[in-house]
């Protein structure tokens, strides 16, 4: 009997602790609060811009507009949108090599599309450590004549993660 008593302090202590660490401002589940979370607009535009950071903790994430290019054909504009892309994620700090996710978008994307969208992805980013990735095919794109828009989201680590006040 007395160690069931013993057993049902201890579950009821450790329900109270768990309730406090998620629901307690200063609990263990508690992230970083609203003004330790910095955000930066690089390159705004009428609208929009060509990328956001966030930074909390000692990360800083970078979430890119879709880049399009210029060029005559899909190969080319895909190589000058990776150009744009490579353009803004250093303006915010980053390289291809932080990408973590892509999104392309292929204007009446057809299965040989993938091969020429990889051949220039692999001589950007080459073959290792790739990110997750979307390729939808759409109709259209903001401005006719673009082919192809790729949008990303980069991680960095920007110093020492300092710990969060409690």
């Amino acid at each position: 009997m007395m160690l069931s008593a013993i057993g049902r302090r201890v579950r009821l202590f450790l329900l109270g602790f768990a309730v406090w660490a998620i629901a307690s401002p200063a609990g263990l589940a508690a992230g970083p609060r609203a003004d330790q979370v910095e955000r930066a607009f690089v390159h705004p535009q009428s609208g929009f811009s060509h990328a956001v950071t966030v930074e909390a903790a000692g990360v800083k994430t970078i979430y890119t507009s879709g880049q399009v290019g210029q060029g005559d054909d899909l190969r080319g504009q895909i190589r000058s949108s990776f150009e744009q892309l490579e353009a803004r994620l250093a303006a915010a700090g980053a390289t291809l090599g932080d990408i973590v996710k892509m999104t392309t978008n292929i204007v009446d994307y057809e299965p040989a599309d993938l091969d020429i969208f990889r051949q220039v992805r692999a001589d950007r980013m080459g073959n290792e450590r790739m990110p997750a990735h979307t390729l939808v095919g759409v109709e259209t794109l903001a401005v006719p004549g673009d082919l192809v828009e790729i949008e990303a989201i980069a991680v960095v680590a920007v110093r020492e993660a300092e710990p969060l006040e409690r």
